[in-house]
């Protein structure tokens, strides 16, 4: 990928300071901006920076490991391109309470969202591959520590075949193999 298309923390570090140098003290006045064009932000690009407010850019694709790890912004509204959230990229953000991810996301990563209390997800078909523990500690998890999808139907549909043809979890991955008409998978808790 060209470095010009990929937010590095350096660039997030120097967004930090220009919000200090023009008199912005106060974390929940940060507002961070990621250009246009941009379609990558690094890995620990924003990493236990405290900033309230990021604007995320319309071309973003993927969303580095740890990218945003411990920054206690509130809301996570994914670019329309967004394809990949890597591994810990939402590591303890626990102030997110609104997730929407968009229609083209393939991708989440192992342990993406730990800790983040938000009160559900909805899962697109788009999603191909949740790793392990991607939501772990946040949404409502069962007391024995058990994996449980919640599957949102519409009234009329029925299972044509076993759950497990349409997705199976194994090598610490939720695989999806197809997704019938009908069916949208409402939260993922693990």
């Amino acid at each position: 990928m060209d470095k010009s298309k990929i937010y590095t923390a350096e660039m997030a570090a120097m967004a930090m300071a220009d919000q200090i140098l023009r008199g912005n003290r106060y974390a929940e006045r940060f507002h961070i901006e990621v250009p246009e064009g941009i379609e990558r932000i690094d890995d620990y690009a924003f990493d236990n920076l405290f900033v309230m407010n990021i604007s995320l850019p319309s071309t973003l694709r993927e969303i580095g490991d740890y990218a945003f790890r411990n920054t206690p912004f509130h809301n996570l509204i994914c670019p329309h391109e967004l394809r990949s959230i890597g591994k810990g990229a939402f590591w303890r953000c626990e102030y997110i309470k609104n997730i929407r991810f968009n229609d083209k996301l393939e991708f989440i990563g192992e342990d993406a969202f730990f800790h983040c209390y938000s009160s559900g997800v909805v899962i697109p078909k788009s999603v191909k591959v949740i790793e392990k523990g991607a939501f772990y500690g946040g949404i409502d998890k069962e007391d024995d520590g058990t994996y449980k999808i919640i599957l949102e139907a519409e009234p009329d549909f029925v299972f044509d075949k076993n759950v497990s043809d349409y997705f199976s979890y194994k090598d610490g991955k939720l695989e999806f193999h197809e997704r019938p008409e009908g069916l949208m998978w409402k939260s993922v808790y693990c």
